[in-house]
């Protein structure tokens, strides 16, 4: 730049000698250049070279010198647009010259002109002047500068308007122009910026910013980004420098509290991190640090009262420990002034025995190592010894209303906040009353320790939760409080969770039809362990079984029985005699159910298929012994009923393993009696279990008929009669009243006769005489009709006709006679008729209360009746 200032003089001088001075000057710059490189001598063409430079250097020096004098003439003259022109001439060299701020730039130019010309003019000597000296002459510098101002006032309006539409995009292009000449910006932040420049906008009353206002503000959003990044990533120490950039403005930034400072912003953030709030603004560290710096304060509040609880502990002043326990600066909870004794003394007993460590503590420890608290009671010891003792208070309450035994008044004990016991259930204050009263009983002392009151309350609340999951069959939380250890349930298997509760739901739901409100604790483990026995029986159950297979499977009749007579397979009336017809029918239903597991394993997906599928279940295997045993006492029946000995018959019959109806011992002679003739009809001599069972039934109901017979009782005989098992045939159930009459007095006759029971074909024949009966009375009855008619139509010969039909029943009568019978039978019939309507009008005039001497008419009528009668 020095030469350039000599080449502008020597140019504005025409001094051709400080231009040799130019060429000579860059010649020993270069000079010096080279030989600090090692080249001792400047070649004629590298001279010749620098020389052509520098008169490049002058002529565009002179063209740049033109270009502003014709810049300050185009200002003098005042046009914008001429003013323009010669800013925007390249030899000018300035740059970002804007056409549509050329008014911008003449202003600012003239004015700045106007001011540089007063100011040169005050600086101007009396006499004498000089070219390079002109009044008022803008230099390029000078003009690039006011040009610039303009530039940069423009861009803050752009700014300002960018900032009112709220795009945060475009307002951060916007900063980030040259022109705006504001500090560094950060692209990531646009939110950040847009904000808090639209709300510092609004807060202007002319809804704009200044340069100044702009360039703090960003400095400031620019300050809080980068302290967000620094706790994003926990950098403490990096926190702590931003908190103390003045760019961010945070008042009352202790130095001594820095690290806690920035500890709790760390937690803070990692918070509304968590929250989906990337940024804390400005506000919020503000904030945060002053509610830090209100702790601080608190705390040295805290603990200059904790010193003077320690000095007046030491006193032995009750009254006095009391009065600084209650400071609320102590921030000390649920002192009791009647109390005051009891926190004296155990506090004494605390600080004497913290002074006694102390001391072990200053020989063993350096003074750098040692606790400014060690031989102090802190806050937290002084807390917790007023809760021992409220605890201990509110323990001897409890105990004192247990005992008591009002329910109501031991549920507000247990809900003291000083006992801190667990929480109880209003609700169930009788139960916690009750538990915790048999309780107390059991201890010598008669008295249950903090320790045994929240056991046994945990106990008894989570059986009353439990209880309430069994009243609504809540499954899943059943399971999940039957495995909480506060109520200590024994034995419990995870695997079988959801048998537990499918029992105990219905067990509660038993229980609550009885009135039974809640089942106690050792209720409900004895049903878990009678669970807990069904499934070890099963367990053996099924190995028991899975040997059964086995051994149907080798084929060995006596294995198999000592198999089925294992007692945990749970089978019942296996016969020795037997073993070789077990095996037998094992082993084809084994084979048959081997076969259909082939076929399901095709058919069926892996999930599908039974893994037993082809394994004999203890259901199936006692049903085959169940049927061999009944063949094998068929066989025995059918023995016996070809003996003849109707007690043998009836021992043979009433055996379990038959499986055939009761019988009925008194009645053991008609049973052998029906079954061996039944017996001999059978072309085998043999009788199928259905075959007896059907005659056992029969016959039970012909004794138990003859029975009600015997007694009379009709309507006995009446359900025996429709008794399916006997099958009587074509009994209607109209003359059901007729058939017991007609049996009942047939009964009485045979029973005088020395006969004690009718067969069932006896009673039979009986009932189809009685229908034989009932069909010709409705015949006789359809032929009386017949008569009635013809009489009512007068015609004698079709009287005589209907008369003589046989189902009439009438005997002696004479064709000559007809005239005769139809005139008799006219007169009689007449006669019938009349009197009949008496009796319909005498029912009527009875059933209103009507007088029978009201007329003549009613009286005749009334004594025709009683002729009647």
């Amino acid at each position: 730049m020095s030469a350039v200032i000599l080449l502008n003089h020597a140019l504005d001088t025409y001094e051709l000698i400080s231009i040799s001075y130019l060429y000579a000057s860059r010649l020993m710059s270069i000079k010096r250049e080279v030989e600090s490189q090692g080249q001792d001598h400047l070649s004629r063409d590298e001279i010749q070279n620098l020389i052509d430079g520098v008169n490049v250097e002058i002529q565009e020096e002179k063209a740049m010198h033109a270009a502003v004098i014709a810049i300050n003439e185009a200002i003098k003259e005042g046009i914008a647009e001429q003013t323009l022109v010669t800013l925007k001439n390249p030899k000018a060299i300035l740059t970002s010259v804007d056409d549509s701020l050329s008014t911008n730039y003449q202003e600012e130019l003239w004015e700045a002109k106007q001011r540089k010309e007063v100011i040169a003019k005050e600086k101007l000597p009396k006499s004498g002047t000089s070219k390079a000296l002109t009044p008022g002459y803008f230099a390029l510098t000078e003009i690039s500068g006011a040009t610039g101002d303009s530039h940069r006032l423009a861009a803050i309006d752009e700014i300002n308007a960018v900032i009112r539409e709220g795009h945060p995009s475009d307002t951060m292009t916007a900063l980030m122009k040259p022109e705006a000449q504001l500090p560094p910006i950060l692209p990531f932040a646009a939110v950040m910026y847009q904000n808090e420049l639209f709300n510092l906008q609004k807060q202007n009353s002319l809804n704009y910013l200044a340069p100044e206002q702009l360039s703090m503000t960003v400095e400031m959003v620019s300050g809080v980004v980068l302290l967000n990044q620094a706790l994003e990533t926990e950098d403490l120490v990096l926190i702590q420098n931003h908190l103390q950039n003045p760019s961010i403005g945070i008042t009352k930034v202790d130095e001594d509290h820095l690290e806690r400072y920035a500890s709790r912003l760390v937690s803070i953030k990692r918070q509304v991190s968590s929250q989906g709030q990337d940024n804390l603004s400005r506000d919020e560290i503000q904030n945060f640090l002053d509610i830090v710096n209100v702790e601080i304060q608190e705390e040295k509040a805290l603990h200059a009262a904790v010193i003077a609880i320690n000095e007046a502990v030491k006193k032995g002043s009750a009254e006095q420990t009391l009065v600084t326990l209650k400071n609320p600066k102590a921030a000390l909870i649920s002192v009791n002034d009647s109390l005051s004794s009891n926190y004296q003394e155990e506090l004494r007993e605390a600080k004497q025995r913290k002074e006694e460590i102390a001391k072990v503590k200053i020989i063993l420890l350096s003074e750098e190592e040692r606790d400014a608290y060690q031989d102090l009671l802190t806050q937290v010891e002084i807390q917790g010894t007023i809760y021992k003792i409220n605890r201990l208070a509110a323990i001897d309450e409890i105990n004192a209303v247990i005992r008591e035994g009002h329910p109501s008044d031991t549920m507000t004990a247990l809900m003291k906040p000083e006992a801190q016991l667990p929480p109880v259930l209003p609700f169930a204050a009788v139960m916690y009353q009750n538990e915790l009263f048999s309780l107390q009983k059991e201890n010598s002392l008669s008295y249950l320790d903090p320790e045994e009151l929240s056991t046994r309350i945990e106990m008894v609340s989570g059986v009353v939760l439990l209880n309430q999951a069994l009243e609504s069959e809540d499954l899943v939380s059943i399971q999940n409080h039957l495995q909480n250890p506060s109520i200590g349930f024994n034995n419990l298997e995870e695997d079988h969770l959801e048998r537990y509760a499918s029992r105990l739901v219905s067990i509660k739901r038993e229980a609550s039809s009885q009135e039974q409100d809640h089942l106690s604790r050792d209720e409900m483990q004895n049903l878990l362990d009678i669970v807990n026995v069904e499934i070890q029986e099963e367990k053996a159950l099924y190995a028991a079984v899975l040997a059964i297979n086995e051994a149907i499977k080798e084929g060995i009749a006596e294995q198999t029985l000592v198999t089925l007579k294992n007692p945990k397979a749970g089978l019942t009336s296996v016969d020795d005699n037997l073993s070789s017809n077990y095996q037998e029918g094992l082993w084809g239903a084994k084979q048959k159910k081997e076969e259909i597991a082939k076929v399901e394993s095709i058919l069926l997906s892996e999930e599908e298929r039974d893994a037993y599928q082809d394994l004999l279940t203890q259901v199936e295997i006692q049903g085959i012994v169940n049927r061999i045993n009944r063949l094998a006492a068929i066989d025995e029946i059918n023995a016996v009923i070809r003996e003849g000995h109707p007690s043998d018959t009836m021992t043979a019959l009433m055996k379990l393993e038959a499986q055939l109806p009761p019988v009925l011992p008194f009645a053991a002679v008609m049973y052998q009696n029906e079954l061996f003739s039944l017996q001999k009809e059978n072309s085998l001599n043999y009788l199928a279990p259905e075959q007896v069972s059907m005659t056992i039934e029969m016959v039970s109901g012909i004794v138990l008929l003859n029975q009600a017979l015997e007694t009379e009782d009709v309507v006995s005989i009446q359900n025996h009669l429709q008794n399916p098992s006997i099958g009587f045939t074509k009994v209607d159930d109209k003359h059901l009243e007729r058939y017991v009459s007609v049996l009942v007095s047939i009964k009485r006759e045979a029973s005088s006769e020395g006969q004690h029971n009718f067969s069932r074909d006896e009673i039979q024949n009986v009932l189809d005489l009685i229908n034989v009966e009932i069909q010709e009375e409705k015949g006789m009855y359809a032929a009386v009709l017949a008569i009635n008619e013809a009489i009512k139509e007068g015609v004698a010969e079709q009287t005589l006709v209907t008369l003589k039909n046989p189902k009439a029943g009438l005997t002696s009568l004479d064709d000559n006679l007809s005239s005769n019978y139809q005139e008799g039978l006219w007169g009689a019939k007449q006669k019938k008729e009349e009197i009949a309507k008496v009796e319909v009008l005498h029912e009527i005039m009875s059933k209103y209360k009507m007088e029978f001497t009201v007329c003549p008419v009613v009286r005749n009528i009334t004594e025709l009746s009683a002729e009647k009668e």
